[in-house]
């Protein structure tokens, strides 16, 4: 098991590092890296890394958010999501007016995409309150299933929602094992916890979203770019 563990570390092409978390392979620290930033970070590659990092091919985002604080957060982890790594990107956008769009294409596509929209759409908030953050999530939901009434509509419609959500996946031909990322607002958490579930029983991984800094994205962006002339 160890053996079939440290393989899945280096599978895919690289994509480039990020902060190490208690877990991570040593074999995959990148040294020169961690002595020039003075911090410890780890190789990521295109196949994930792992569950802390790693370039998330799927990337769906809802920027329903509950206040400017929070739609700004949403935003850049998407723009996070979407510059880190390489390969075909499959985007599903879920504006706060309710909108939904999907893009599909390399980074450079997806990205120019995402600012025609954020341009033509105007987004800003519907709502200005703050959320609270639910836990143990996975246990409600087990939790909702076994209390009948109207909880089970509620636990019905969820699930019908990720089905369905998943099914639209399987039909645009993204591999199963492809990587994802559920960037949401924490009121929509039990949500996207429906649709987490169902994204890993049908094949799919998940990766945990994260915030690049404004470095990092130039970083990134000055990669693609480089990439698409063939440098």
């Amino acid at each position: 098991e160890a053996l079939a563990a440290s393989s899945r570390v280096f599978r895919g092409d690289y994509a480039g590092i990020r902060e190490y978390v208690p877990g991570d392979h040593p074999r995959s620290v990148h040294w020169k890296k961690s002595v020039s930033l003075g911090e410890l970070v780890v190789k990521v590659y295109e196949s994930g890394g792992g569950e802390a990092g790693g370039s998330p091919a799927l990337v769906v985002a809802d920027w329903g958010a509950s206040n400017p604080v929070e739609l700004d957060y949403l935003i850049q982890t998407t723009y996070s999501a979407l510059v880190v790594g390489r390969g075909r990107r499959y985007l599903y956008l879920i504006l706060p007016s309710g909108r939904v769009y999907y893009v599909a294409g390399d980074t450079l596509e997806v990205l120019k995409a995402l600012d025609t929209i954020i341009l033509v759409e105007g987004v800003e908030v519907r709502f200005n309150y703050e959320s609270f953050q639910r836990v143990g999530l996975r246990e409600v939901i087990a939790e909702i299933g076994k209390a009948g009434g109207k909880l089970t509509l509620v636990d019905s419609y969820y699930r019908a929602l990720a089905k369905a959500l998943v099914d639209d996946v399987e039909e645009r031909d993204v591999a199963k094992g492809t990587t994802y990322v559920i960037i949401h607002p924490k009121a929509y958490a039990l949500k996207y916890t429906y649709l987490a579930l169902e994204l890993e029983a049908r094949g799919y991984r998940g990766v945990s979203p994260r915030v690049l800094k404004p470095e990092e994205v130039v970083t990134k962006l000055r990669e693609a770019v480089a990439m698409a002339r063939g440098y």
